[in-house]
């Protein structure tokens, strides 16, 4: 590779850099020299009974939530590595389809605020129609 053509690919590469520096690694060290500043006392703060009861409560709960998530997931994937073709696809099926539920949750939460009669409307004191976008046939 010749040396004028390692200087454009240089050339290309300073940009980027350059945005790194501005947007990363100067508000990092901004941060991490403000935290040492004695006037700040963020280390006092940090081991203050509050957060270290928040901490350990949080702690707790991502252990039990792993702990959860290992004793139900290992037969799953023992029983659809040790089943027939037609059963561990279902198997999987179930699970790929477990993980759309929040987001069909998250839609009918959207339908009940927006509706005619739902929290939207009941708090303007209107009834638009916020959800469909057809109008209301009226039976005269």
């Amino acid at each position: 590779m010749t040396s004028s053509l390692k200087g454009k690919r240089l050339g290309f590469l300073i940009p980027s850099l350059l945005l790194l520096v501005v947007v990363f690694a100067i508000p990092v060290v901004l941060v991490i020299g403000s935290a040492f500043q004695p006037e700040a006392n963020a280390f006092g703060k940090l081991f203050s009974p509050t957060f270290v009861a928040i901490t350990l409560r949080t702690l707790g709960i991502a252990a039990a939530v792993a702990l959860i998530s290992l004793v139900v997931a290992y037969p799953v994937a023992y029983l659809a590595a040790s089943s027939g073709k037609r059963a561990s696809s279902l198997l999987l099926g179930l699970v790929g389809i477990s993980l759309f539920l929040s987001i069909v949750v998250r839609g009918y939460a959207w339908m009940a605020i927006l509706d005619r009669r739902g929290v939207v409307n009941t708090l303007l004191g209107t009834d638009f129609e916020m959800l469909r976008n057809t109008p209301r046939c009226s039976s005269a």
